[in-house]
């Protein structure tokens, strides 16, 4: 490619600095963590379970998912936040209704 008009505007610029931090660096679960802040404990509990534990295509189950999080847990209060979660878009269901996944 040529310049025929002198340099692209902004060429007399020094460089960024590529080791400066960007949106692009970041990687996604540092990314999810961050935006947990908004969400039911439960819905932050339930996608940090699914993140570290289902790394396949395939996803977690939901009665793994439920044993994974701990004793005395509430299957209600587990499905009421598998429900929102998925309406939100943060979980999707993968090989059928029982598995679920994080969004990317």
């Amino acid at each position: 490619m040529l310049y025929t008009r002198g340099p692209p505007q902004g060429a007399d610029q020094p460089m960024a600095d590529n080791n400066a931090p960007s949106a692009y660096s970041a990687s996604a679960a540092t990314s999810n963590v961050n935006s947990f802040g908004n969400m039911k404990p439960m819905e932050r509990k339930i996608l940090q379970h699914i993140m570290n534990s289902a790394p396949g295509e395939e996803g977690i189950h939901v009665s793994d998912l439920t044993r994974g999080l701990g004793p005395n847990i509430n299957a209600e209060e587990v499905s009421n936040a598998l429900d929102s979660l998925t309406e939100a878009g943060h979980i999707y269901n993968t090989i059928d209704e029982y598995h679920y996944q994080v969004s990317t």
